[in-house]
C-alpha cells in the first residue's frame, strides 16, 4: 500500500500560477516544452493527440496514418486487444521502433521484444501518452495527472477517482474544477446493475433441489 504524505496530492485550477507540465517535469527530471502543446479536449484521444505533438512532434521522417491516429518512430503505444499469435495482450505498452512503407510494416518494442505489425493490423493499438482510468487498472506510474472537469460529469464517480489516484506512486495531480472533484468524491455509482446472476442462481438452486430429490428417492 502506498504511503502518502501531505505533499503527495496537488489540486490545481487551470487558472492557477503553476502548470501541470512544470510539476511532471520536476517530478520526472525531464524537460517539457509547453509552448508546443496546444490546449485541446480532456478525453484520452484528444490528450494523446496534443501530447504527441509536444513529446514527439512531426518531422520529415516517415510516419503512418491508420484508424484515426498518426504514428511516428518513438511513439508510446498500447495494445488494445489480445493477440495470441504475437503474444501481446490488452494493456501492454510499447514504443514504435521502425516504420517501413514498402512492406507496410511497423515494429513495436514491448519489454525489449520487437513485434512486427502490418499497417492493416494497427487497429489493435492506440497512442498511450494518455490512457483512460479503465485501461490503467493494474498499472502503476511515478506521476498521475487526472483532469477533473464538469463537462464530463457523468464520469465523476468515487470509484473511478479512487482507481485513478491509486495508480500514482510518487505524485498525483488533479487538474480542473473543485466542484467536479467534490462531485466525484460524493458520487456513488447509482442505477440498477443488469445481469443474469439472479437467473443463474435460481437455475442452480433448482438443479440442486432436483438432484437432492432424485438422490433421496434412490435411497428409498
Amino acid at each position: 500500500m502506498n504511503e502518502w504524505t501531505d505533499d503527495t496530492f496537488d489540486v490545481w485550477s487551470p487558472d492557477g500560477p503553476r502548470t501541470v507540465t512544470g510539476a511532471v517535469s520536476g517530478a520526472l527530471g525531464i524537460h517539457f516544452d509547453a509552448e508546443r502543446a496546444p490546449p485541446g479536449g480532456i478525453g484520452a484521444r484528444s490528450l494523446n493527440v496534443d501530447l504527441q505533438k509536444a513529446l514527439n512532434p512531426p518531422t520529415d521522417e516517415i510516419f503512418v496514418e491508420r484508424f484515426g491516429y498518426t504514428y511516428r518512430v518513438g511513439d508510446k503505444v498500447m495494445q488494445t486487444d489480445n493477440d495470441y499469435d504475437k503474444e501481446v495482450f490488452n494493456g501492454d505498452v510499447g514504443y514504435v521502433r521502425s516504420i517501413d512503407p514498402a512492406p507496410q510494416e511497423m515494429v513495436i518494442e514491448f519489454d525489449g521484444r520487437p513485434v512486427e505489425y502490418q499497417f492493416g493490423e494497427l487497429d489493435e493499438i492506440a497512442l498511450a501518452y494518455a490512457v483512460s482510468i479503465h485501461k490503467s487498472q493494474g498499472s502503476e506510474y511515478p506521476v498521475v495527472v487526472i483532469p477533473m472537469m464538469m463537462q464530463h460529469y457523468i464520469m465523476l464517480r468515487r470509484n473511478l477517482l479512487y482507481t485513478g489516484i491509486t495508480r500514482g506512486r510518487n505524485m498525483v495531480v488533479l487538474v480542473g474544477q473543485k466542484q467536479a472533484i467534490g462531485m466525484a468524491v460524493k458520487g456513488r455509482v447509482e442505477g440498477r446493475r443488469w445481469s443474469k446472476l439472479g437467473e443463474w442462481l435460481s437455475v442452480a438452486d433448482a438443479e440442486v433441489e432436483l438432484a437432492t430429490h432424485f438422490t433421496g428417492a434412490s435411497d428409498l
